[in-house]
């Protein structure tokens, strides 16, 4: 709590410090100034009996689940290599194509955007 005003008190824009219980998110409310950032699942929020809401209301801004997109990430690799394992690669895409997937990749990471760059600012 300490090194949280510290780091407050230096000019950090926002504070996170790890909780684990409804009271422990009520002390970092009642005690810190927003904004506050929060790790945690919403099925542990449920658990804990509070929501967003709640914590919002406590100065709380952030909301980073750390567990739920690697848990998607290593079940889609699970399903991939599986499917390679079968002889079936393009199995995990459904309906939707390989290189449709390809495309929304790029259009993810700004690929266009990018390679205009390279070819503006490469030397040739």
């Amino acid at each position: 709590m300490r090194r949280a005003e510290a780091y407050h008190a230096a000019g950090a824009d926002m504070l996170f410090v790890p909780a684990h219980k409804p009271e422990d998110f009520r002390q970092l409310g009642e005690r810190l100034p927003g904004p506050l950032m929060a790790m945690l699942t919403d099925g542990r929020l449920k658990a804990m009996e509070m929501n967003k809401t709640d914590l919002a209301a406590l100065g709380f801004r952030l909301f980073v689940d750390p567990v739920t997109p690697l848990l998607v990430l290593h079940q889609t690799l699970r399903q991939c290599y599986q499917a390679i394992a079968r002889g079936d690669p393009a199995a995990p895409f459904g309906s939707d194509s390989v290189k449709g997937e390809h495309r929304a990749l790029h259009d993810t990471i700004g690929l266009d955007v990018l390679l205009a760059i390279e070819r503006a600012t490469v030397e040739q």
